[in-house]
């Protein structure tokens, strides 16, 4: 659904910005580009979860310390 709902938009725009049909356009090195900038942004989110859990356990273990007071 999420797919349906951001799909069309971002094609269009997308179109727009390129100038033409992305079968006439797209190359190759073009879409490893794409995929270069996915993988910084997988990346990030991967370093930002692996923190976020960080400070999580380290919340969860001073409210168990707490506890045992």
């Amino acid at each position: 659904m999420r797919f349906k709902e951001l799909a069309r938009d971002k094609y269009d725009k997308g179109q727009e910005e390129h100038g033409g049909l992305l079968d006439e356009t797209v190359t190759p090195e073009k879409i490893e580009e794409e995929c270069i900038d996915l993988w910084f942004y997988i990346e990030s989110l991967r370093v930002r979860h692996a923190n976020e859990i960080k400070k999580l356990k380290a919340e969860v273990a001073r409210w168990e310390g707490m506890a045992k007071r």
